[in-house]
């Protein structure tokens, strides 16, 4: 799991246990510690450092995480649906793929209705009121507040 991250930034595939496991005895990294500077010593001591590895490695963790419950679903509906089956799973980690993801959920946003999540319940006092409960769903029409 420590060298997950290595191998996905390498490869840039999604990658199952089996396959990690047996990668990760081939691949070699050498080590090297990088010296703090006097001054960053001085500001941050030696605890932050440690606090940011730590910091690091669970961020790492959760990412590989989220990534093999990402695959899992997307085999899922795979097995379930066989015209799924042509769907690749191997993301694209280029700025292209970025910003053309980030111009169609631009798109899509603009052709939907809004929604918003109710954080509380809220009890109508007149007849024009809406009434709702927490954790529902509510389509947003107009946003004209009298």
């Amino acid at each position: 799991r420590k060298h997950f991250a290595y191998l996905i930034a390498d490869q840039g595939q999604l990658l199952n246990s089996t396959t990690t496991v047996n990668s990760l005895s081939k691949v070699v990294r050498r080590r090297t510690q990088r010296r703090k500077s006097g001054i960053t010593s001085l500001l941050f001591g030696d605890d932050d450092l440690e606090a940011l590895k730590a910091k690091n490695i669970k961020q790492t963790e959760l990412v590989a995480d989220l990534r093999e419950a990402i695959v899992q679903v997307a085999r899922h509906f795979q097995r379930v649906d066989p015209k799924n089956c042509s769907i690749d799973l191997t993301p694209d980690y280029s700025m292209e793929s970025h910003q053309r993801d980030h111009e169609n959920y631009v798109a899509c946003s603009r052709n939907r209705r809004r929604r918003a999540k109710a954080l509380l319940d809220f009890e109508r006092h007149d007849d024009d009121e809406l009434g709702f409960r927490k954790n529902d769903i509510i389509t947003i029409i107009s946003q004209k507040d009298e």
